[in-house]
């Protein structure tokens, strides 16, 4: 037995497929949904897990760091404590433009 007249058959099928694979736009629109909800709340845990960390260490270590900036300004001591503290954290945030 021959595999000629399948062989005929598979080329002329080959022959009328579209050069560009078929795509559907809202199946797309989906997929991109979906990764961007992923990454979103990816992003919102990473947040929320950073301030939550970081609300610990500064009420760990703000009655410390109070006593030792009061000498600096004694009626802010505080606030100047706080303000040193998360000024790092907004210039490595900003810095990378805000992705966590």
């Amino acid at each position: 037995m021959s595999n000629d007249p399948l062989k005929a058959l598979f080329e002329a099928d080959a022959t009328r497929r579209p050069a560009v694979p078929a795509h559907d736009p809202v199946f797309q629109m989906r997929v991109l949904e979906a990764v961007s909800r992923k990454h979103y709340r990816q992003q919102q845990v990473r947040l929320a897990l950073s301030c939550g960390l970081f609300t610990l260490i500064l009420g760990l270590l703000a009655p410390y760091l109070a006593e030792g900036f009061a000498h600096i300004a004694p009626q802010q001591g505080l606030m100047v404590t706080a303000i040193l503290i998360t000024l790092p954290s907004f210039i490595l945030l900003f810095r990378k433009g805000l992705k966590l």
